[in-house]
């Protein structure tokens, strides 16, 4: 098998209009301008050209690349989904199923949704000032 680029994805909204604006994730308008340079500077390959390439001993093409979404959110199927078919382009997409079936919120999503809702510096001077606390407390 060739050289393959995996671009993964998690979000992909239209930030400024949600909860969260400050998340780390991609607009729409930004994934469309980004898919619109991947197309133009790679080659999109399906699942099916990975398997056949990885247990079949097929070529990719040069310049190959996959996309793959991480989490099955919902801006996938309204925000993501819609592009990659305009485009004709394949994306994997790896829902947590565990997650759903439990109606939990991913541990990494909380985290997302911290970060996005905090000072970032004041949440870092707090750690700091907790583990100085914590190494003088224990001799550290």
């Amino acid at each position: 098998m060739n050289d393959l680029t995996i671009v993964m994805y998690h979000y992909v909204r239209d930030l400024e209009r949600t909860r969260y604006p400050e998340i780390k994730g991609r607009t729409t308008t930004d994934f469309r301008k980004q898919v619109a340079y991947l197309t133009r500077n790679y080659h999109p390959v399906t699942v099916q050209d990975l398997i056949a390439a990885l247990f079949h001993g097929e070529s990719l093409p040069p310049n190959a690349m996959l996309l793959t979404f991480d989490d099955g959110y919902i801006d996938h199927f309204a925000n993501v989904f819609p592009v990659l078919h305009d485009k004709g382009v394949q994306g994997l997409f790896f829902p947590p199923v565990a997650s759903a079936r439990r109606r939990e919120l991913l541990s990494i999503n909380r985290i997302h949704f911290l970060l996005a809702s905090v000072d970032i510096s004041d949440l870092a001077r707090q750690m700091e000032a907790g583990m100085d606390r914590f190494s003088e407390q224990y001799g550290l």
